[in-house]
């Protein structure tokens, strides 16, 4: 049998895509053998004795129809004992492995095919809804991946993507990114990331395969790259065919050619460059005022202890907040924010860089909306707005 795996490399350059490395563990290998003596403390890569061949793979009627892969390899991090790395509990073996040994991890080099994000998306996303033939089975990192691209076509097919102008070295490319920023993506984006199997985590940075190398990536850096890179890879794949044609050779129109070409550089003099991503950044800024990624700007509504029947008094209390996306329970007040120190700040795990200025940005904002806000604007460290009771109404 086949036990099926999909391990997500991030590229290497910035202008680069990424690919899924798709292996699979085999059960008709011939049983790992012994390794007497002392096991060394830190080994170098060897082969995966019982990894599938890549021309296997290719010939296997489910991934025959991926026309875009290529042959490539990576070096995981795999439990490891005197007979090699442990098969997953999914593969169905009748070897004689070492359990005595108390599993250590070893490196271990891997062979498959691999598949841009494009083509990742469209086959993961057949792959767990088509009826498996008898001996292939689907890794638990191929279910998690496949949950990431079905979160990719939702965000391409509901348009919720936003063009984008990124700084790599000295280049700018044009890139597309999902825009998940409703009421429950965050929290949607946080149990991916403590659901996300250990082995997608297991790649080794060096080339040689040491241990000590390079320590595994973060879940959720590997999530949004691949959520990015895909999302930008169906964008330009799919919306190639309605793309507009430039109308001159402006930065503007080069960005707008190359976010639907395969090369995602944008082309132009450093001035003009420079002025696109201002622009940009100003146009942007609209999205991100009242918040960001871990933090938005919160209030709640005070009610007077007593009732006040005196007109034009202020007795409702609108507090000013910090809240976090994917934890809506957890409220940071405006003054715990002007009492904290240094540039980040950090509650329960998550980090908002320059809090006072965010909070700043996002009450200047909300006060162009309501005036009480902008009122409270004129004090130096606003934790409150004092509102009268038709204020508090609307």
């Amino acid at each position: 049998m086949l036990l099926l795996h999909a391990h997500w490399q991030p590229p290497a350059l910035p202008a680069a895509s990424g690919a899924m490395l798709l292996w699979a563990e085999i059960s008709l290998a011939q049983a790992p053998p012994w390794q007497r003596g002392k096991l060394a403390a830190r080994p170098k890569a060897r082969s995966h004795p019982f990894a599938a061949p890549a021309e296997l793979l290719r010939a296997h009627p489910l991934l025959r129809a991926a026309h875009g892969a290529t042959e490539g390899r990576c070096i995981l991090q795999l439990p490891s004992t005197r007979t090699g790395p442990l098969p997953s509990p999914g593969l169905w073996h009748e070897w004689d492995l070492d359990t005595s040994t108390t599993p250590s991890l070893a490196p271990w080099e891997i062979t498959g095919l691999a598949l841009p994000p494009a083509e990742v998306v469209e086959l993961l996303v057949q792959l767990r809804a088509a009826d498996l033939p008898a001996g292939l089975r689907l890794g638990a990192d191929v279910h998690f991946w496949h949950c990431v691209s079905t979160l990719v076509l939702e965000a391409v097919a509901g348009q919720k993507l936003v063009p984008v102008v990124a700084k790599a070295g000295s280049e700018y490319h044009a890139r597309w990114l999902p825009l998940l920023d409703g009421e429950q993506d965050s929290q949607r984006l946080a149990r991916l990331v403590a659901a996300m199997p250990s082995l997608c985590r297991a790649a080794v940075g060096s080339p040689a395969g040491r241990s000590d190398a390079v320590p595994p990536p973060a879940p959720r850096w590997l999530l949004d790259s691949y959520l990015h890179l895909a999302a930008d890879a169906l964008a330009r794949r799919w919306g190639r065919s309605a793309a507009p044609r430039p109308a001159g050779k402006d930065a503007d129109q080069q960005w707008l050619a190359a976010l639907f070409a395969d090369d995602p550089v944008v082309r132009g003099s450093a001035a003009q460059l420079d002025a696109l991503a201002h622009s940009h950044r100003a146009w942007m800024r609209n999205l991100h005022v009242a918040g960001e990624g871990a933090f938005r700007i919160a209030f709640r509504m005070e009610a007077p202890l007593q009732q006040v029947d005196r007109p034009g008094a202020k007795a409702w209390q609108l507090h000013f907040l910090l809240q976090a996306r994917d934890d809506p329970s957890l409220l940071v007040p405006a003054a715990a924010v002007w009492q904290s120190k240094g540039r980040v700040l950090t509650e329960a795990g998550r980090q908002l860089a320059q809090p006072q200025e965010k909070l700043l940005a996002g009450l200047g904002y909300a006060g162009r909306l309501f005036p009480p806000i902008a009122a409270s604007l004129k004090t130096a460290r606003p934790v409150t707005a004092a509102l009268d009771n038709e204020e508090a109404y609307v």
